[in-house]
Parts: structure tokens; C-alpha cells; sequence
């Protein structure tokens, strides 16, 4: 079980970044720099491509507003009808 409990001040923030990065980095491949090529050759062969990114998450959004997409559309929830806003977007 896991217990959570508020910081206990600056001396932790070391081991709080630590395990924030860990997490970011088993679940945000998308942030590695030869997934970026990987995603680029892709995008250049689909020039049509959408996708659903979460309104909830900035680094996501500026990163495909970054790579050339624009907002199309927003959902208040997910597909499974869970309150998680989505933003579809398209490449121009």
C-alpha cells in the first residue's frame, strides 16, 4: 500500500524529482528526441493525420502545436465518458 503525506521541505525535492522524471519517462515517450524524428518522418507520410491529446496536460498540447497540429475540436470527456477534456487535433 501507498502512502502519500505532504513534503517535508526542500531536501526532499531531489527524490521528488527523481521519481516525477521516472514517471514521465515509462510514460511520456513521445518527449524523447528520436521518438520526435520517428513522429516527424511520420506526420511528413500522413499529412492528414488527427489525434486526441488530453486539454489537461500543456506539455502534450504545446507539443503537437509545436509540430505544425491545430485544435479542431474539443470533448468534455474521454471515450469512456470519464471527465477528461480532449482536444482533436488535426496537422496543417
Amino acid at each position: 500500500m501507498t502512502t502519500l503525506r505532504p513534503s517535508r521541505g526542500e531536501a526532499e525535492y531531489p527524490r521528488l524529482l527523481e521519481v516525477w522524471r521516472s514517471a514521465v519517462e515509462a510514460s511520456h515517450h513521445f518527449l524523447v528526441r528520436a521518438g520526435r524524428h520517428c513522429c516527424a518522418r511520420h506526420w511528413t507520410a500522413s499529412p492528414k493525420l488527427t489525434l486526441d491529446v488530453n486539454e489537461q496536460n500543456p506539455g502534450a498540447v504545446g507539443f503537437y502545436l509545436h509540430h505544425g497540429f491545430e485544435v479542431a475540436g474539443r470533448q468534455e470527456a474521454d471515450s469512456d465518458g470519464r471527465p477528461f477534456p480532449l482536444l482533436q487535433l488535426k496537422r496543417v
